[in-house]
């Protein structure tokens, strides 16, 4: 996955409610982010986790979807701290490893990682390590943000550094609520 994809996939599953994927059947795309087994299979995509922590993670999603905000919690805790510009840790599971496969050690822009996190009890670990990988190396980092709309406070992946809203509705009410203000101010001076 290249970085500025990492990026703004890492923002969409932050936005996910758990509460709100479909459960039942299959996705009709594997990558279908609304779908329990679909984003089981992102994530576990994401993270270069084994079939076995990936079919383990779809059948207890399925059995009870909550097991999807404890597994990408600590991501989006990890992001919004990013959107916040405040600091973030994360205590790693005792039993953990970091697991590097020499042949992907190459030169080529756009390889798998040439290594997995790995541990016995913890598929968020993997998740928010291999998250913090990729957005060290992402100049795309910067310009995750928070919507400043009073009534929002999306995260968002801005398209460039002076956007300061997530989308136009957003930006559209704060200059509306901004000339409403001023206008009240104009109008007591008068």
């Amino acid at each position: 996955m290249k970085t500025a994809e990492a990026t703004r996939f890492l923002v969409e599953v932050t936005q996910i409610d758990v509460s709100k994927l479909i459960k039942a059947g299959q996705p009709t795309n594997v990558a279908d982010l609304g779908h329990v087994a679909g984003l089981a299979y992102e994530l576990c995509r994401f993270a270069q986790a084994s079939r076995w922590h990936c079919d383990r993670l779809i059948r207890n999603a399925m059995h009870d979807p909550e097991v999807m905000n404890y597994e990408i919690g600590p991501v989006r805790q990890l992001i919004k701290s990013i959107a916040d510009r405040e600091d973030y840790r994360f205590k790693l599971v005792e039993g953990s490893e970091i697991r590097i496969f020499a042949p992907r050690l190459r030169p080529e822009p756009y390889v798998p990682l040439p290594f997995v996190f790995w541990s016995p009890r913890s598929f968020a670990q993997a998740l928010v390590i291999t998250a913090t990988i990729y957005l060290g190396h992402s100049r795309d980092v910067a310009l995750i943000r928070r919507c400043r709309e009073t009534d929002c406070g999306k995260l968002f992946v801005a398209v460039r550094r002076s956007r300061l809203y997530c989308s136009h509705e957003c930006a559209s009410a704060a200059s509306q609520r901004a000339y409403q203000q001023r206008q009240r101010i104009k109008e007591k001076r008068s």
